[in-house]
């Protein structure tokens, strides 16, 4: 025989099973039970002494097939059948086991004693036992005594037609032993197999899962919970939470001690019950924005105390998100702001007042922030040539100073600022809205308007007092007997007249004016103002 006809009757031959076995025995079978019906019928012919062709062929056919069909089924049909079965039985219960074997979870197959039938790789692993080795074993080894006992009873209970504790029951939380003897925390789903014949005793399986790291997981969590309600009852603020519907599902302490009420009289939409009436709708209408948007919010709104009074609160909200993105709720604090508030109205009021009197002061006064005018008063817009206050606002100081005095005056304005040691007082030459230039002294000092750093500037006019300063340098001598005034270390006006050439000698470098001395303006008023 050729190669390719050995390589094509090996392809063709039947494997090795039962099955191949019956299909290679079946064609002798059949033969043989075909020639004993053949032999049977015509010996059956032979002794009826039929002379008939037709009759003949009639009973031989009826003898063949009362014989052959009787035997080809149970010799044949049925030992096929049965074989056929027990192959698919086998091979059902192969493909099975493939899958149990591949499954993560940990799979314990046992009958009604609790012996192990079964056991995959992944419960051999999860109690670090050696593979083979939990097989036809008892359950119970592997477990907590208590868990051994539950079992017993449930048992007991499935064969009367109980309900059961655990066996059927779902998912069941518990502790399993690993080789060493420690307990570890599992969750195992108990279930009966469905029987495969009307004789076969129940069977169980349990699929078991560890949970250690779950359960770590879930303890964290909790720490992390009551950390944070005591977190959030103990801090000098109310902490509300909301879910992504925008209805409260948590406050603190602080809150329910604000407000003197039950938890559930302020979750959900309970907290509104507290708000002031002239702010109701517009607080609500900025949290449903909000959580309709998605987007934090702040707001200030009057909620009632626990003793009737309204406070005001300043209310800061945030979205909560999952860790997929998809939004969980909210998180916010309210702080009461009353204080501040009133603190806030006192300030504008002071401020109010402030500025009512720099307005009536007669001397210029103004404001600077930030490089530009922000308040100047009626005195200050006359003195800069201009008609009303509110002309001047806006404009660069600068513009109202003489060319040469800006570099001085922003140096001395940055040193003031920064907080640095300047001269209070100034003489420096100011710019009208004419162009003309006034001499003036500038008081400048820092302060704060509208709640930022400023400098509040008192600007006097000097043309009157160097008029003045000017006459009084000026030495008084008679223009009559030429006598001069000696003012030195006595007040003003009050000083001995001496001979001019005494006060000379003292004071060479003197400038003098001419006037009377008590005595010549006595004479000259005699002369020429009689009667006066």
């Amino acid at each position: 025989m050729s190669s390719a006809a050995k390589s094509i009757a090996q392809k063709s031959a039947l494997p090795p099973t039962p099955v191949a076995s019956l299909t290679r025995g079946l064609l002798w079978r059949s033969l043989a039970i075909v020639f004993l019906a053949v032999t049977i019928s015509d010996f059956a012919v032979g002794l009826l002494g039929l002379r008939s062709f037709l009759l003949d062929a009639i009973v031989t056919a009826l003898v063949s097939v009362v014989i052959t069909l009787p035997l080809l089924f149970v010799e044949v049909i049925l030992p096929a059948v049965r074989i056929i079965r027990d192959e698919a039985v086998v091979a059902a219960e192969a493909r099975l086991t493939a899958i149990l074997q591949s499954v993560s979870d940990a799979v314990l197959l046992t009958d009604l004693d609790g012996t192990v039938q079964f056991a995959n790789r992944a419960i051999e692993r999860v109690l670090g036992r050696a593979p083979g080795s939990i097989s036809g074993r008892q359950a119970q080894e592997f477990f907590p005594k208590a868990w051994g006992e539950l079992r017993s009873s449930d048992i007991a209970a499935f064969l009367a037609g109980e309900p059961c504790f655990f066996l059927n029951q779902g998912p069941k939380e518990g502790n399993a032993l690993r080789a060493d003897g420690k307990k570890f925390p599992v969750e195992v789903t108990w279930s009966t197999l469905p029987p495969t014949g009307p004789s076969e005793k129940p069977r169980f399986v349990a699929i078991m899962r560890e949970i250690t790291g779950r359960k770590r997981t879930e303890a964290a969590l909790r720490e992390s919970e009551a950390l944070f309600r005591t977190l959030a009852d103990t801090a000098p603020a109310m902490i509300w939470m909301a879910d992504a519907a925008g209805a409260l599902n948590f406050v603190n302490k602080g809150w329910l001690d604000f407000r003197g009420r039950r938890l559930e009289q302020e979750l959900n939409s309970g907290w509104v019950e507290g708000l002031h009436p002239e702010d109701y709708s517009r607080c609500l209408n900025t949290f449903e924005e909000a959580v309709r948007e998605r987007k934090p919010y702040e707001m200030e709104y009057r909620m009632r105390r626990f003793d009737g009074e309204y406070r005001w609160l300043l209310d800061r909200g945030v979205p909560r998100w999952e860790a997929g993105g998809t939004l969980a709720g909210f998180i916010g604090i309210c702080v009461d702001v009353t204080l501040r508030k009133q603190a806030d109205d006192a300030l504008r009021a002071s401020e109010r007042r402030f500025r009512e009197l720099l307005e009536g002061l007669p001397v210029a006064v103004r404001i600077v922030q930030e490089d530009q005018v922000v308040f100047a008063n009626l005195a200050d817009a006359h003195l800069h040539g201009y008609s009303l206050p509110d002309e001047e606002i806006g404009l660069h100081p600068s513009s109202h100073l003489a060319p040469e005095e800006v570099a001085r005056m922003a140096e001395l304005h940055r040193r003031r600022m920064a907080g640095e040691s300047v001269p209070r007082r100034v003489e420096v030459r100011r710019r009208r809205r004419d162009g003309s230039e006034v001499l003036t002294e500038i008081e400048a000092d820092r302060t704060f308007f509208n709640g930022r750093p400023a400098s509040l500037i008192a600007i006097r006019d000097l043309t009157d007092r160097k008029r003045v300063e000017i006459y009084e340098q000026l030495l008084p001598v008679c223009c009559v007997c030429g006598k001069i005034r000696n003012d030195d270390g006595v007040a003003q006006g009050t000083g001995r007249w001496q001979r001019m050439d005494q006060y000379l000698a003292r004071h060479s470098d003197a400038e003098f004016s001419h006037t009377f001395c008590p005595d010549c303006f006595g004479e000259y008023k005699k002369a020429n103002l009689p009667g006066r």
